[in-house]
């Protein structure tokens, strides 16, 4: 159990890495396969039942089904056999593993890995006649569910014509009317041309909303790629971009010096026009002085006139009455 759990994980890391799974399904193959070349078309079945013999305990190995899974999501170039294994198995074994736990997650990993629709349409038209038993089962509901989606027009109606002739069996368990439900079994009895329609209007929904989602992938995915440039590119983005700060600098600089020169001059025209000015206003300052004061000496002897007339006149006046 701890050896398939050791090469669980390693077959997890490769995946998640995107590396050295050539040769880790060479030592794989080495090592569940007695004989690689004769063996090979049984590797699905060596998988599933991994540490338990298939004669003795039918019970799907879950460290085999998860390896398994992990596999088909590989290069597609290196696990070529493992699709070839699946698509020559029964159809009884693939019931067996529609309705199984375990063995649902297998097929369900199939029918979503990176092979071609064509081969998917061909490994369900295997199941042709045992849909109701696969669809009956808890478990089986949900492969139908997939199943049913990644078929086209003229599988669905093959689908739904076997699912109408055992209705009242699928009707019996909550997951009979589950896939009743999806596949619109009512609606297909009564009203053939209008179900028709309606699967049409809703691949055409499905396959636009794919490519929404496509469009958005692709644009994060580029966005990803210019965030993980190198660092070496960045830091020589970082230098040019400061040669060009500098460089906008020096040229902010020479015309402040122009600009300061500029205003010193004029500074300087300014006061020696503010100095004439002023030498101007002290001139009439001192002319006025000079006329104030010839004004106040003037006053000051006409006042003492008067006051020297006034007094010749009383002394008149007082020898006239003696």
């Amino acid at each position: 159990m701890g050896r398939g759990q050791i090469v669980q994980k390693l077959v997890e890391c490769c995946l998640r890495m995107n590396a050295q799974q050539r040769e880790l399904i060479k030592i794989l193959n080495a090592a569940v396969l007695p004989n690689v070349q004769t063996d090979i078309k049984d590797i699905v079945n060596k998988l599933l039942y991994l540490e338990h013999n298939i004669t003795e305990n039918k019970k799907y190995s879950m460290c085999g089904a998860i390896i398994l899974q992990k596999l088909l999501f590989f290069n597609v170039d290196y696990t070529q056999y493992i699709i070839d294994s699946f698509m020559k198995l029964e159809s009884d074994q693939l019931v067996v593993m529609a309705v199984d736990p375990v063995g649902s997650k297998v097929l369900d990993a199939f029918l979503d890995c990176g092979i071609t629709v064509e081969r998917k349409h061909q490994f369900i038209k295997k199941l042709k006649g045992r849909f109701p038993d696969i669809g009956v089962d808890k478990c089986g509901s949900f492969v139908m569910e997939r199943i049913y989606k990644l078929s086209d027009l003229s599988l669905r109606e093959m689908i739904c014509e076997e699912l109408a002739k055992e209705e009242p069996r699928l009707f019996s368990t909550p997951a009979g009317r589950y896939v009743l439900l999806i596949c619109h079994i009512n609606v297909f009895k009564k009203k053939k041309d209008q179900w028709a329609s309606s699967q049409a209007t809703t691949d055409k929904k499905r396959k636009l909303f794919q490519d929404i989602l496509e469009d958005d992938g692709a644009s994060t995915t580029s966005t990803k790629q210019q965030q993980q440039q190198p660092l070496k590119k960045q830091k020589n983005i970082y230098q040019h971009s400061n040669k060009d700060e500098n460089e906008d600098e020096d040229e902010d600089k020479v015309p402040v010096k122009v600009k300061k020169e500029k205003i010193g001059s004029d500074d300087m025209n300014d006061q020696s026009n503010q100095d004439a000015d002023m030498d101007d206003i002290d001139m009439i300052f001192n002319s006025k002085s000079k006329s104030s004061k010839s004004t106040t000496n003037s006053s000051q002897n006409f006042s003492i006139g008067k006051n020297n007339s006034k007094n010749n006149n009383e002394k008149k006046k007082f020898n006239k009455k003696k």
